[in-house]
């Protein structure tokens, strides 16, 4: 059995995006996504912890988060986690561990109301439209009755 490698992230950008594409052209965005728990201690007195997430997109979500995304902009991520190994400037080996969305296995939600690029809204652009896919007619079978006692 193999093992399920999810995360599931909801937070603020910490910075702008910065994208780059890679030697072979591919598009790669890299984020800096704040997340926070906010509570009451057993004082009544208010607390908040915030974990900061590497985030690293590839191909079109890099593209779309280039276009639209920019420091402070809440979204929504699943991807997984990927740990890296590198060496500093001393020759030490590091480890670190980001959110990698890639392919189908990434998904990327903005979440603010303002769903256009900071261009676009200092221009008083409208944001673009997005249409749903028109319904598809139902397809009937040549010699099969429709069934009436369908309980739902």
């Amino acid at each position: 059995m193999s093992g399920v490698n999810k995360v599931i992230l909801i937070g603020r950008l910490g910075s702008d995006v910065e994208y780059k594409q890679t030697q072979s052209g591919s598009p790669i965005a890299k984020l800096s996504l704040a997340t926070s728990d906010k509570w009451k201690d057993k004082q009544g007195q208010p607390q908040e912890r915030t974990e900061w997430h590497r985030v690293i997109l590839w191909n079109k979500l890099a593209d779309i988060a280039n276009q639209y995304l920019v420091k402070g902009s809440q979204v929504y991520l699943e991807g997984k986690l990927q740990t890296k190994e590198y060496q500093d400037q001393q020759g030490q080996t590091k480890k670190i561990t980001q959110v990698v969305l890639n392919g189908f296995d990434g998904v990327m939600q903005m979440l603010d109301s303002k769903s256009q690029p900071a261009a676009a809204q200092s221009a008083n652009v409208p944001p673009p439209i997005v249409t749903p896919p028109e319904p598809q007619p139902a397809v009937a079978v040549v010699g099969e009755e429709p069934e009436d006692d369908i309980p739902f």
